[in-house]
């Protein structure tokens, strides 16, 4: 068995993790000028949020770091068997992206009264911003 560079592995999930907020940051920019008058629109869909921006944003950003260093130690545990490379860090990311956006939004979509773009705006943000961490993360790992 090689051994897991976790040094790399970190470096992967900041890395990645500045890469998925990036992504999300224009995503989320883009997403609410397309289908929204305003920004403020687009953030809320029933009301007032339950904890406000500060502590959605306390959570949400070391999150993506979370996942982000999941990803990492994935492609790092995965690569001897699937091999280096986009091709490798590409499927971590999908596979990790599907599980942490495509669920919980399914659920919303059917069972909660808010527009279906909303629920597909978060799939799509988690599923990309996973593959960008997972690409970047397998870029910089060594052994």
């Amino acid at each position: 068995m090689v051994a897991i560079n976790y040094k790399r592995v970190a470096l992967g999930a900041v890395a990645g993790g500045v890469a998925w907020l990036i992504w999300e940051l224009v995503w989320s920019m883009l997403w609410a000028t397309l289908f929204f008058d305003n920004m403020e629109d687009a953030m809320k869909l029933t009301g007032e949020p339950h904890y406000g921006a500060g502590v959605h944003y306390a959570v949400w950003f070391p999150t993506m770091f979370i996942l982000s260093g999941m990803v990492a130690w994935l492609y790092a545990a995965a690569h001897t068997a699937l091999g280096p490379g986009p091709k490798t860090a590409f499927l971590i990311g999908c596979s990790v992206g599907f599980a942490a956006g495509f669920p919980a939004n399914f659920f919303v979509t059917n069972w909660l009264s808010v527009d279906r773009l909303v629920p597909l705006h978060w799939t799509v943000d988690l599923w990309v911003g996973c593959i960008l961490a997972a690409l970047v993360a397998g870029w910089l790992y060594k052994e």
